[in-house]
Formats: structure tokens, sequence, C-alpha cells
């Protein structure tokens, strides 16, 4: 069977302990001896490459079978036809108010979390290209926005709030 490099496989994990954890490559033969191996995180929207380093990253206790890849490619692979323009989804946070707006597709669904990964706000069936979050507890902390538009893409951005 020939291998494809734009194979993709999801990893699922459990835990029972909230906390830090690695992800790493304990030990390669055969032809993986000189593939390149990397892991994406789709709850921020990383991709590290296994083969420099284990990937560490902080999570709730909970099953999580959506979060993680095993990939062969650094790269997103992108057709052309569904490639949107740049900065089409602007995250912005002004006298403590979250405010998204969307120059291109309706915000169909928002979600903010911590650096811990814990979810902290969610909002669906927003159906709309503008979309603000009030009274969100300021911490002084980075927070993930993650905006998912009616066309299933996902945009996520960092901010301080």
């Amino acid at each position: 069977m020939p291998f494809e490099e734009a194979v993709e496989v999801s990893l699922g994990f459990k835990t029972t302990i909230v906390g830090s954890f690695a992800i790493a490559i304990n030990q390669k033969d055969g032809f993986f001896s000189t593939q390149n191996i990397f892991i994406e995180d789709k709850l921020l929207n990383v991709i590290h490459d296994l083969n420099e380093s284990s990937y560490n990253f902080t999570t709730q206790a909970g099953t999580f079978n959506d979060r993680f890849v095993l990939r062969y490619t650094g790269k997103n692979l992108v057709t052309k036809s569904f490639k949107k323009p740049e900065n089409t989804v602007l995250v912005s946070n002004v006298n403590k108010q979250i405010t998204i707006n969307s120059s291109v597709e309706m915000i169909d669904k928002v979600q903010v979390y911590d650096l811990l990964g814990r979810a902290i706000y969610q909002k669906m069936n927003i159906n709309n290209n503008e979309f603000s979050i009030q009274n969100l507890i300021r911490n002084h902390q980075t927070l993930l926005v993650k905006v998912l538009l009616r066309d299933g893409q996902i945009v996520a951005s960092k901010i301080m709030h």
C-alpha cells in the first residue's frame, strides 16, 4: 500500500487529571525513521513537529476525541476554491467587550477558552456578521476565541482580556 502524506489520524484521549501533559515519539523505525510526523492541536490551532520535541499541553479532566490529529505534513492542505481572503474575521477587545466582525460569512457559533483549555463562554445560532460578548469576567489573561462561520470555516484568535 503506498504511503500518502495527506493522511491524518485522529488521536483521542481520556484523563481524570487536570494538568499538563506531553505527547512524544518514543521510537521510530523502518519507513517512519525518516518521515516527518506532526501533531495538530485543533483546540489551539497549533501544528507541532514531533521530530523536534514533545508537544506539551494543558487540559481539564474528560474525554477528548477530536482535539488532536497525527499528520505527516506541517502544512494545511487547502484547495484554492475553499481559500478565504485574509482577515475576514476580526476579533477585538475594547472597553471590556469582545467584539467579533465577519466581513464575508455569517457567524454561527462563538466559543471562548482560557489557556488551560477550559471553555468559559459559548453562544450558538448567532446568524449575524457581528457579535459582542459583554460582562465576561476580566482576569487580564490570554483567551482563545474560536469562531465557527456558517460555511463551516473555523477561525481562532488569541486576545488579552
